[in-house]
Order: C-alpha cells, then structure tokens, then sequence
C-alpha cells in the first residue's frame, strides 16, 4: 500500500507529527498529499517572520503574504529597527585598513574584512534608497494589504535585534550588524512606513510592539507620526488587544501625542505597556524635556485609555499627577491583574497615596513589580525616592499584598525579596 492510499485523516495525522524536511518532500507528491503536508507545513513554520527593510526582504514578505497557501498562516511580523550608518561602514573601512597595513600576509582575513565591508556598503545603499523612494512603504503595503484580505490576527513588532524571536528570517543574504554599536536604531525610517502602509491597506493588527534604543545617533529617527491619518482612518487601531511602546528619551512631543492618538482608538484593550524614556534619579534628573512638559505627557498618556478591558499596565520612565493616576487604576478597579512601574514620578500627592489604594481597592491584582518610584515636589521639582531602589517582582495575591504592606510600613527602605 503506497502513501496515497491511506485515508485522508490518517495522511493528515502523518503530516502534524513529521518534520520540516519530510513536509518539504511530502509537498512534492501528489495533488492530495500536497495539500495536507501543504497546510501542515503553513500551520506549523510559517506563523512568523522577521526581516530588515531592504527590497529583497520586503519583495520576500509581501509575496508570502499574498500566497494562498502562505499568507493565511501569518500571525506575526518582526522588523528590525537597526539601520546601517556611516559610521559602521567607517568602521569596517579601519578594521580591512589595520589589516593590510599590519597583517598583509592574512590574504583570506583581508578578504572576509573586503566581503563583510562590501555587504554592509549595499545594505546601506539599499535602505537609503528605499527611505528616499518611499518603496518600503509599497512593498510593505502590499503584504498589509494580503493579510487584512484573510481576516487573521496578527501582531506587529518594530524590535532591536531579530534574531531574539525565532521566526524565519526573510533577509539571509542581508548584511547583518555585528560587533561595535556603530548603528542606528530608527522609528522614523522603519515604523513611519509601517504606519503608512496601515493607512492605505487599512490592516487592522490585534497587537503592536514598538521600541527604540538610546543608541541612535541622529534624533530625529527616533519619531514617528500620524499626519496622514484622519479621524477616521485612526480606527484601523480600534482592534488592538496589546499595546507596548518603548520611547527614547530624545522622542519628541508630537510622537509621544501620536501614541496617545493610537491608544485612545484600542477599544478592545487588555494590555498596555508605555515607557517614555524620562529618568528620575534621588538627587537629580536628567532628561530632555522640561518637568512641566513631562507631566503633561504622562497624564495625556493615561487619559487616553478607552478600553474597558485592561488587564495589565506597564509604565516605565514616564511621570504623571496623583489624581490622573489614580482615577486611571479606580476605572479598572474591577478587571486590572497586572501592575508594574519603574522610574516613574509623582506629583500633586504622593505614591503612599496610590499603594494605600492598590492595597485596598485593587481585588484582582496578582502581579507586582516596582522599581525606583519617585515623589516630586513642587515648587522645586526635587524628586525624593520612595520604595527604595532594589526591583520587586512578585506573584500571587498574597505576595502583593504583602509587599503594598511593607512599602506602606516603611517606603524609604529597600524592600524584602518576596518573590521566592
């Protein structure tokens, strides 16, 4: 009895346990095996995919997207935010230099360092071209556009370094960055497109990840905007379920704004992450936008919260008021299960205040975690430490109960470790 005379469940049953390599061969059978080892393989290895935003990595996505067979299975996007500058290719020019110069006989070192300086001088190329033609924006259009058309969840994530997630990686021929921190790590030149290609495909992601680093070497790739959008065209962000963004302290008023702008949209709302990059230290502060300013953000942050089903809040290096704070955890009083602050600044109260609350109005609340929790005092913005500066992390009820007890008890001491 040959394969193709088993039954169809049995085929199927086959094609869930075997590996990647017996699929790839079992879609080369025939038209009824294919199919089964077909979707087998789309169900189980092409979920995700990260890639840098060059032509051969978007062209690659796009037409995965738009695959019959393919495209249906996509539930997450990785895209890299690291983007070659100058100054790593003049790094690379010193490394070949030194060698020739002192090492002349390392013919094949010489060649590798000739090699690597090569690719790296073409993804360059690439990526500055595509920024200036607007083709990242096309292409990445036309993969939106496919995955709205199969009605999928799927999850978008602007990150440092693809390599962390395990998806398959569209750019194998790409140059990839090693070694020294000669890099840039861009919004504008990688999430600015991303934003664009929502507009026009109207793709509507269930969640966004979007971070940058303070590495960048030029500021104003750290922003991103909503210009083109309208009113209405900002429901494409009405179905998010998960919200994260990881801003540097450089980010400009108009981007922070901007991420308002998209969470005041997510109705369906569950989980929110939010960290502005502003930094507050016991005897000063240092950051880039003027305290006032930093409040306002803060409290335009948490006033744009719609949903009515946020499960977990994360804020990191952000300031807000007491009383903006505190109405924004009594709205969720009854849903909330996940709280976690770090870096974060108080004013017009204090943060007793809101852990006296948590303590006693937070019902469902099983997930902890504090670190460096900052009282500010006007008129001198001087910034006092309160909850000590050691990181806590806890789970359970009881744990966090216990914790909220000893911050109330004594908040200037470093808190016992209760996450054992």
């Amino acid at each position: 009895m040959s394969l193709k005379d088993l039954p169809n469940e049995l085929i199927a049953a086959i094609c869930e346990i075997a590996d990647k390599d017996a699929l790839m061969a079992l879609r080369l059978t025939e038209k009824g095996i294919s199919t089964s080892a077909t979707k087998s393989f789309s169900d189980r290895f092409m979920t995700s995919f990260s890639v840098f935003l060059t032509t051969p990595c978007l062209t690659r996505l796009a037409e995965i997207c738009e695959h019959p067979s393919f495209g249906p299975g996509v539930r997450k996007l990785y895209i890299s935010s690291r983007r070659i500058t100058p100054h790593h290719i003049g790094y690379l020019e010193g490394q070949r230099d030194y060698l020739i110069k002192w090492y002349k006989n390392r013919i094949e070192e010489i060649a590798r360092a000739e090699l690597a300086l090569q690719r790296c001088r073409n993804r360059y190329r690439e990526e500055e071209a595509l920024k200036q033609e607007g083709g990242a924006t096309k292409l990445l259009t036309r993969a939106f556009t496919a995955l709205e058309a199969w009605r999928h969840d799927v999850e978008l994530s602007i990150v440092h370094d693809i390599q962390d997630f395990g998806a398959n990686f569209l750019g194998s021929d790409c140059f990839q960055i090693r070694g020294p921190n000669a890099t840039a790590y861009c919004l504008t030149s990688t999430f600015q497109p991303c934003l664009e290609a929502i507009h026009v495909s109207n793709m509507q992601f269930r969640k966004l990840d979007v971070s940058v680093r303070e590495r960048s070497q030029d500021r104003t790739e750290v922003d991103f905007n909503l210009m083109s959008f309208s009113k209405t065209d900002l429901k494409r962000f009405s179905m998010l379920r998960s919200i994260a963004f990881g801003l540097a302290r450089l980010t400009s008023h108009e981007t922070v704004l901007s991420v308002a702008a998209i969470v005041s949209q997510a109705r369906q709302l569950e989980d929110l992450h939010l960290s502005h990059g502003d930094k507050f230290y016991i005897d000063d502060q240092e950051t880039d936008r003027p305290p006032h300013t930093q409040f306002l953000l803060g409290d335009g942050a948490l006033q744009s919260v719609n949903s009515d089903k946020i499960k977990s809040l994360s804020f990191n290096s952000m300031s807000f008021s007491t009383q903006c704070l505190l109405e924004l955890l009594d709205r969720y009083r009854n849903t909330l299960e996940t709280l976690q602050f770090a870096l974060c600044a108080l004013r017009d109260g204090s943060w007793l205040e809101v852990i006296s609350y948590m303590r006693e109005s937070l019902p469902l609340l099983s997930t902890l975690k504090i670190y460096a929790l900052f009282d500010v005092n006007p008129p001198s913005d001087y910034s006092t430490a309160i909850a000590g500066s050691r990181q806590v992390s806890v789970q359970g009820k009881k744990k966090v109960q216990a914790v909220l007890r000893a911050i109330i008890q004594d908040p200037l001491d470093d808190l016992l470790d209760y996450s054992q």
